[in-house]
């Protein structure tokens, strides 16, 4: 583990690639190096999607910036990352991991057809079995 100047260390368990559990001391200099290439990938897709977006929302995101939710949300380094890559502003939500289920919830409130329209089919509705 690598010294990490703000002397926080997690204690972590999980799978080792061979199936044994292990436990581990993590510190966030440790965090940081792992997330690296996810961050990145992130940075690139979300370069990509504004590249391809067209000018009428293009120019609301260029005025308002993006607005960051879920997990993800909370990653440290993303949201700087992505400012300076794209040279747009971006905030986080004020709830970013339950954000998409409020949302969804205000909406059915409004108009539960939307519930039919936004439905995702299941294995079994795309596979009948015969």
């Amino acid at each position: 583990m690598d010294t990490d100047p703000s002397g926080v260390i997690f204690n972590v368990s999980g799978r080792h690639h061979s199936g044994t559990h292990i436990n581990r001391d993590v510190c966030l200099t440790d965090i940081d190096a792992a997330l690296v290439k996810p961050i990145r990938e992130i940075v690139t897709a979300t370069i990509e999607v504004l590249s391809d977006t067209p000018e009428t929302l293009s120019g609301d995101i260029i005025k308002r910036g993006g607005i960051m939710l879920g997990g993800g949300a909370l990653t440290r380094k993303l949201r700087m990352m992505l400012e300076r890559e794209t040279n747009l502003p971006f905030r986080v939500v004020d709830n970013p991991l339950t954000a998409v289920a409020e949302g969804m919830n205000m909406l059915l409130k409004m108009d539960r057809s939307i519930l039919a329209r936004v439905a995702v089919a299941t294995h079994e509705d795309l596979h009948p079995k015969k």
